[in-house]
């Protein structure tokens, strides 16, 4: 019997655009650990209060992207994709994480909460299917409770100079990252090797997650307009989510040159 993975519902067909959404179906796929079937939740009915989370054989709830992974390769569920690096590696896959996660991502959705253009093309694309007496007391409750607690935890603070730059930065030190091993042979990985860690998951989950949504519009023209970061989302997304056609269509090389053409 799968296990349920609870998340918002998107179609299966489309990135998700909750980042760690994204990097638990990603941890999964990278893991090959396909026993497993997407139920659309609201947050309130998990366990943390949060999605995604995951419903086991026995009916156990469990919450949080990165404790479910672990849990999961503790069970002998999840191949441990991080066993073969080295305790430096390991260190430095946890910096990135935390970067990424703690930084990176809530910049990133600055730029869509906050910004009234990108807020209202995330409410077209997020809520088309409500009625309209429905979607706007919705979307703005949702969307104060975002802008509170990016507030509190002070990133809300920031100017949209501020957030500009530590955007354009991430961009520029993941390409770094992802060059290191760029000389190597098929070395499609970000630590150059035969197959994904954990830091693959987080790099390519966030940058999905840019590319999953016409809110992000800066900071996904980056993406494209970078060889190096468009290469390794195509690369990944053939390997572990095929049915993401339109991420295909977008990192398309040809198809990028006709456009700058």
């Amino acid at each position: 019997m799968p296990i349920k993975l609870h998340n918002f519902g998107e179609p299966a067909f489309i990135p998700r655009q909750s980042y760690f959404c994204q990097k638990l179906e990603t941890n999964f796929r990278a893991a090959g650990y396909h026993d497993y079937i997407t139920v659309a939740a609201l947050p309130t009915s998990g366990p943390k209060g949060k999605v995604p989370f995951v419903t086991f054989e026995n009916g156990e709830k469990m919450g949080d992207s990165h404790w479910v992974a672990r849990e999961m390769v503790r069970r002998g569920m999840l191949k441990d994709l991080d066993a073969g690096l080295s305790d430096a590696d390991k260190a430095d896959t946890r910096a990135w994480q935390s970067y990424i996660e703690e930084v990176v991502f809530p910049s990133n959705v600055v730029t869509r909460y906050g910004d009234d253009k990108n807020w209202a093309t995330f409410v077209s694309e997020a809520f088309a299917k409500l009625p309209v007496v429905a979607r706007a007391p919705l979307a703005w409750t949702i969307r104060r409770g975002a802008l509170n607690q990016l507030w509190a935890r002070g990133t809300g603070r920031y100017s949209k100079e501020e957030i500009a730059d530590i955007l354009q930065e991430a961009l520029r030190n993941i390409e770094l990252k992802l060059g290191v091993h760029a000389k190597e042979k098929e070395a499609w990985f970000v630590y150059g090797g035969e197959g994904p860690t954990s830091l693959d998951v987080i790099l390519y989950s966030w940058l999905v997650c840019v590319l999953s949504t016409k809110c992000n519009p800066v900071q996904a023209e980056g993406i494209l307009q970078s060889e190096r970061l468009r290469t390794y989302v195509r690369r990944l997304t053939e390997m572990w989510f095929p049915e993401y056609e339109g991420v295909l269509e977008l990192t398309n090389e040809m198809l990028r040159i006709d456009i700058i053409d």
